[in-house]
């Protein structure tokens, strides 16, 4: 059995020192979404751990980060007061994160 405290990969590339954020899977759990104090959301791929989209929307450090567990539908929460709603077909979603990338 593995021991819980073993960390099995790293996702890198957000700004995480100060304040709690919420990450989340995909609803095809294909891939890791988190928020990042530095005000963007930040898309892995869940094996590779590579960075697939950076979305640059906010303004404030966005801290939290919801997915629908059937839809091609994501929300983010930021310190700017706004929420983002992101939502369409794969096709939509991957079209629109290809104008979005940083």
């Amino acid at each position: 059995m593995m021991d819980p405290s073993t960390t099995i990969i790293r996702y890198r590339g957000h700004l995480n020192k100060e304040f709690k954020l919420w990450s989340t899977f995909s609803n095809d759990d294909s891939l890791i979404v988190s928020g990042s104090e530095d005000g963007d959301v930040y898309i892995w791929d869940l094996e590779d751990a590579k960075v697939q989209h950076v979305i640059k929307k906010h303004t404030g450090m966005v801290s939290c980060v919801s997915y629908h567990p059937t839809e091609m539908c994501m929300l983010t929460g930021s310190t700017d007061k706004s929420i983002n709603l992101y939502y369409g077909s794969k096709v939509d979603v991957e079209k629109m994160l290809a104008g979005v990338n940083g």
